[in-house]
């Protein structure tokens, strides 16, 4: 079963522009990672503002890929894919291994992301006089109360 010639294209259009946009995004990633251990701050600024574009760009090719599925009379993308060209199915499933190794990539931006928040946190507090943990003491009323001197180390 054969799909209209003009489907085929737009559905081919769509794979190539979800190609190149995972492929900046995971060259942005790079990027990224690379700001946040030498701690560039333009750098990653630049990289985030530039990845949140790709982002709706690929969110644009995913609204793209809904109306063509549903203009095409077919209930799935796959099944589009198949009935257009079947190789193109098979570039859609390897696009599908690129977007997992790229969550896997996000995931581990996040977890530096989260460390060195922690790590600035802990700091903080030491500068104020918080200990690492607070320990907390009952109060006349049973509720517990923070015992970690607020005072600063220094004064200005």
């Amino acid at each position: 079963m054969g799909i209209r010639p003009d489907l085929q294209e737009r559905a081919r259009s769509i794979i190539s522009r979800d190609i190149e946009s995972i492929a900046l995004l995971q060259q942005l990633l790079a990027e990224e990672q690379q700001a946040l251990a030498t701690r560039d701050l333009s750098a990653i600024n630049a990289a985030v503002h530039k990845k949140l574009e790709c982002l709706k760009a690929l969110d644009g090719l995913e609204r793209e890929r809904k109306a063509l599925t549903a203009q095409s009379g077919l209930r799935e993308w796959n099944r589009l894919l198949t009935a257009a060209d079947p190789s193109l199915l098979v570039e859609w499933k390897a696009l599908a291994v690129k977007l997992r190794e790229l969550a896997e990539t996000t995931a581990t931006t996040e977890k530096i992301v989260s460390r060195a928040r922690h790590g600035t946190q802990r700091l903080l507090a030491l500068l104020r006089g918080q200990g690492h943990e607070a320990t907390g003491v009952y109060d006349r009323s049973g509720r517990t109360r923070d015992q970690a001197d607020n005072r600063p180390i220094t004064l200005a």
